[in-house]
């Protein structure tokens, strides 16, 4: 239980900063190697670009888990009784949105996979990029899941660590 706590809290967080560690390093490797060898390594931009994909699209799970996203506040703020209505429609559309994606890019993925496409620099297979983006939106519809899961079973707007925290709750299952 421990285990899924610290997942809970902290997977997107710990890639998330793993890959901006990266995409530093590469601009890093990429300027030196501008100005001192006056040439520019491809693979630190590709990986770069890659890497910054990989925040933004692991940003947005995070995002939904803390309640961060960013949304329209006029109508909900002008309607304040409305304001789960707007919450709810908000997040149905985003789980569609997600799940039309999810759909659409697994059959990219296996048209890419099938042509055998790499990228330039890395050498990378391509489809492993674009598993990034499903990576992404899976974990996004699980936050979505997570978020309804604690507002019905457990009357909580908050994560399972805050629920632990309400009731102190300390206790390792093992």
């Amino acid at each position: 239980m421990k285990v899924l706590r610290w997942l809970d809290r902290n997977f997107e967080r710990v890639i998330m900063a793993f890959f901006l560690a990266m995409i530093a390093i590469m601009m890093f490797i990429d300027v030196v190697g501008r100005y001192l060898l006056q040439h520019s390594p491809l693979f630190a931009q590709e990986l770069a670009r890659y890497s910054m994909i990989t925040v933004c699209f692991l940003g947005i799970p995070y995002g939904i888990r803390y309640n961060a996203h960013i949304s329209a506040e006029i109508l909900p703020e002008l309607l304040p009784k409305l304001k789960p209505f707007f919450v709810l429609a908000s997040d149905i559309g985003m789980f569609v949105f997600g799940y039309i994606l999810i759909t659409a890019g697994v059959s990219k993925i296996q048209m890419l996979q099938a042509s055998g496409q790499v990228s330039i620099a890395t050498g990378l297979p391509m489809y492993v990029m674009y598993m990034i983006l499903e990576i992404g939106w899976i974990l996004c519809l699980l936050r979505i899941i997570q978020k309804y899961i604690l507002k019905i079973f457990f009357k909580s707007e908050f994560s399972l660590d805050e629920l632990d925290r309400k009731r102190n709750l300390d206790i390792d299952v093992e």
